[in-house]
């Protein structure tokens, strides 16, 4: 054990042991849970120092759910998201699912906050737009106190710089904070169905990029033809998906639209397609 914290850190062997097994079956760790582990730390860090950067002196407060209707659409997500989240956590604590309660804080973490929403806030400071900030920290600091019994030392030295910006600090130590409770007023459908919508369109230029070896550094031309029921969200969201997956010009188009077809590369989805 002191082999393994010295090369991969005491956070990434804690999250390995608490997540690795399931009730009633033989514990195996191995090199490759602890080193993503150690990568699932760094990526955090690596958020969260991104996060505290673009705070200068500030002092954020929380959201306020009166202000929910006026918010963007990727904010009601990411919240919406994360209240499911606290709601689902506490359900699996309570019943002794420690394991699978740590894999869903690590996706939501890395898969929704990380990959998709920070990106995403990257796209509205380069703008100017910093009403993004407040749910920006609010969710990395209750992402970072969901995590705490898993990674306490990385959590805690993350907090500790973080808090310094909170205008409703609790605490003195992220260790005596109180876990955090869902709030079902957060919870919203539409908002997480419309951005689940624009994800899939941004994946699917993605996807054909890759397929096709573009060059990063390339921007491609792509038309969006979404479904009546969200076509206003890809609207809405056409800067962010043209910037998340470099693509310059990106055009929404209705499905009586103009859409090239000769030498064009077309990906289905559920919410309509990508060309």
């Amino acid at each position: 054990l002191l082999e393994a914290i010295d090369r991969y850190g005491a956070d990434a062997l804690r999250y390995a042991l608490a997540t690795g097994g399931s009730p009633g079956n033989d514990m195996r760790i191995s090199e490759q849970r602890l080193e993503a582990g150690r990568n699932f730390a760094n990526k955090l860090w690596n958020a969260a120092r991104y996060v505290i950067s673009r705070l200068d002196t500030r002092r954020v407060a929380p959201p306020a759910r009166e202000q929910r209707e006026a918010m963007a659409l990727e904010d009601r997500w990411i919240l919406s998201r994360l209240h499911r989240l606290v709601a689902s956590v506490e359900q699996l604590l309570e019943a002794y699912q420690f394991g699978e309660a740590g894999r869903q804080i690590h996706d939501f973490l890395w898969g929704e906050y990380c990959d998709w929403y920070v990106e995403m806030s990257k796209v509205r400071l380069a703008r100017g737009d910093n009403s993004v900030l407040p749910v920006l920290v609010h969710v990395l600091e209750t992402g970072l106190r969901l995590l705490h019994p898993y990674m306490p030392f990385v959590t805690e030295e993350l907090w500790q710089t973080l808090s310094e910006h909170l205008a409703d600090r609790e605490a003195e130590a992220l260790i005596v904070c109180p876990y955090p409770q869902a709030d079902g007023r957060w919870y919203d459908e539409e908002a997480e169905r419309q951005a689940a919508a624009v994800m899939d369109y941004t994946r699917a230029i993605r996807n054909i990029r890759s397929e096709k070896s573009v060059d990063p550094s390339r921007s491609v031309e792509a038309y969006v033809v979404p479904q009546a029921s969200v076509y206003d969200a890809a609207r809405g969201s056409a800067d962010l998906m043209s910037a998340l997956a470099r693509a310059h010009p990106l055009h929404v188009v209705s499905r009586e639209g103009k859409v090239p077809t000769e030498a064009a590369l077309t990906s289905v989805l559920s919410h309509g397609q990508v060309v």
